[in-house]
């Protein structure tokens, strides 16, 4: 935030302890985080309006902010510092990603495909594969098969959706699991999802990797794990 300069001791006070908020959050959980533009969005909203005959309200709005920031965690019990950019594009944070992940990705790079129309009819029918949707439209996945008790039971031996997008600037379009058989006539049918923890992809997210995949020529089908 730039400096903010006001006579009014009041609303001096109040955009300090919305800066310290905000500059704790993007410590903790990166700029990008969720929790950074939620306060950033609280404090647009009082900063317009503040006198000193409202300094109640904002006392309560700030401690609301803080129960909000200690209580709307992820599954994993961390903000994942994940954003969508302007062409629609989810980004992951470059910092978290070299804190956390760097060193995976020399383990499974070499694993890394990506599918075209000519290759996409040969790899396993009937099991699931890691994919993203890359910040070019491509389909790339992680060359491990998989049923789904193998990776409920050991995650150990994949790679995060993170990972697998580090060569796409960790800009992906959408990421999940995708599954491959045939359909009556022999052609390739996709099944895909968007189950990410990493990237959390929304329904529309989930359509364009579906448009995706019927460029390669796949009848493919979707399941939306973000309703």
């Amino acid at each position: 935030m730039n400096e903010y300069k006001c006579p009014n001791a009041s609303k001096k006070y109040m955009y300090d302890k919305y800066r310290k908020l905000v500059e704790f959050y993007k410590e903790k959980y990166s700029e990008e985080s969720l929790i950074v533009y939620v306060i950033l969005l609280q404090f647009l909203t009082v900063v317009n309006n503040f006198d000193n005959s409202n300094s109640d309200i904002f006392c309560n709005l700030l401690s609301s902010v803080k129960r909000m920031a200690k209580h709307l965690k992820m599954p994993n019990n961390a903000w994942e510092p994940m954003s969508v950019n302007e062409r629609n594009q989810i980004h992951f944070n470059n910092k978290y990603y070299h804190d956390h992940y760097e060193e995976e990705f020399e383990k499974y790079c070499c694993n890394f495909i990506k599918v075209t129309r000519n290759s996409i009819g040969d790899y396993a029918i009937g099991k699931w594969y890691l994919y993203i949707i890359d910040e070019c439209h491509n389909l790339v996945i992680y060359d491990k098969p998989f049923l789904p008790i193998d990776i409920l039971s050991d995650r150990s031996g994949f790679p995060k959706h993170a990972v697998l997008a580090y060569r796409s600037n960790l800009n992906v379009y959408c990421a999940g699991e995708i599954l491959l058989s045939r359909n009556d006539n022999g052609n390739v049918r996709a099944i895909l999802n968007n189950k990410s923890g990493h990237f959390k992809p929304d329904s529309g997210h989930l359509k364009i990797a579906v448009n995706s995949l019927e460029k390669l020529g796949c009848e493919t089908f979707y399941i939306d794990y973000s309703k």
